[in-house]
């Protein structure tokens, strides 16, 4: 199932650069807020709750952290939801996972090595995090052939700004 065109993954590789804004050290800058780029199944109108689950498979490990832009301060109690496509199947539940960023603003999911659709697209997962204080984030990761991890920090704004 596709998509994502080319204008799609352009915007992925803008997103995935996007992800790599980490704290400055000193705290002399402030963390840039994450791009949501808008995509993902969620748009095709997702039913129920993703599974609460840390492990959705084995092969791919996704960890990272959340973090309020500005300050850079971790943001506990977010919840980080991956959806990646099940062969043969498309977006469905077997592809969903959540989990709840602690007090670090840590989180880690676990599951099978995403593949790449047809037409040309690479492996990718995507994710969305939401939290009542702050604006709902959904950005697309492409995974590098071979990777078996991804570290990423997620920077949220607050909804009242």
């Amino acid at each position: 199932m596709r998509f994502l065109g080319l204008s799609g993954l352009v915007v992925g590789v803008l997103v995935a650069a996007s992800l790599w804004a980490a704290p400055a050290s000193g705290g002399t800058s402030a963390c840039k807020p994450t791009v949501s780029d808008g995509f993902g199944p969620w748009s095709r109108g997702a039913r129920g709750a993703p599974p609460r689950r840390s492990v959705f498979g084995s092969g791919f490990t996704l960890s990272g952290k959340v973090l309020r832009a500005g300050d850079c301060q971790p943001v506990k109690g977010a919840v980080v939801e991956v959806w990646q496509e099940t062969p043969g199947q498309g977006y469905v539940r077997r592809g969903r996972a959540s989990v709840v960023t602690d007090g670090t603003g840590a989180f880690r999911i676990v599951g099978p090595v995403p593949r790449g659709e047809g037409g040309g697209l690479t492996g990718h997962i995507h994710i969305r995090v939401t939290h009542s204080l702050f604006e709902e984030v959904s950005v697309t990761h492409f995974v590098a052939q071979g990777s078996r991890r991804a570290r990423l920090t997620l920077v949220l704004t607050d909804s009242e700004l």
